[in-house]
């Protein structure tokens, strides 16, 4: 799949290829954090040297989570309206790892009860930004979900790749329980 986005960027900006390369990935817990960084990161370079000998780009792999149970509350002058803390809200002490890259960002407005910041873990860091600008950059980003005139509470890309898994998913489960042998089953998400 890199080595087709690698193609693709190559094609659209004059033969040139990125110099670095940012992953945001979803839906890993935090006992999976050493093997997707091990197997994605050689994954990556795997397929920038097959492009090109000694194409070897930085890389930023970041993982962004929303199944935790933090919250964030505020007095009557930090909340809005709905109760809730404003969009854009960031917390990088006191609530997060000691010693790992990692912050909670409330980049969405919240609507009704109360708002889940997304927690964002920088797994690998070849670039060298620094929390403030990666924290700027993952707000800016929650900022152009094309079905969204607001911002969303998870960088767009990681909405795109669901919106993209599902069907997937649906396949795959409804083949799989079609096969003879195998027991039925009507909720196959559960």
């Amino acid at each position: 799949m890199i080595h087709s986005h690698l193609t693709i960027f190559a094609k659209h900006n004059n033969g040139t290829y990125p110099d670095r390369i940012l992953i945001f990935r979803d839906g890993i817990s935090e006992g999976q954090y050493a093997p997707v960084l091990a197997y994605e990161n050689d994954a990556v370079i795997r397929a920038c040297a097959k492009i090109k000998d000694g194409y070897r780009p930085k890389i930023l792999i970041c993982v962004c989570a929303k199944r935790h149970s933090t919250r964030f509350f505020g007095d009557q002058y930090d909340i809005d309206v709905s109760g809730n803390l404003h969009a854009g809200l960031v917390v990088d002490q006191g609530v997060t790892h000691p010693y790992a890259f990692d912050f909670f960002m409330q980049s969405h407005q919240g609507r009704v009860g109360t708002a889940r910041p997304t927690h964002y873990v920088c797994l690998l860091d070849e670039i060298g930004v620094s929390p403030d600008e990666l924290q700027r950059m993952v707000h800016s980003l929650c900022y152009t979900f094309a079905r969204c005139t607001k911002s969303v509470s998870l960088v767009p890309v990681c909405y795109i790749a669901g919106k993209l898994i599902l069907p997937i998913y649906d396949w795959c489960i409804n083949e799989l329980m079609t096969r003879p042998g195998l027991p039925e089953s009507k909720d196959h998400r559960s």
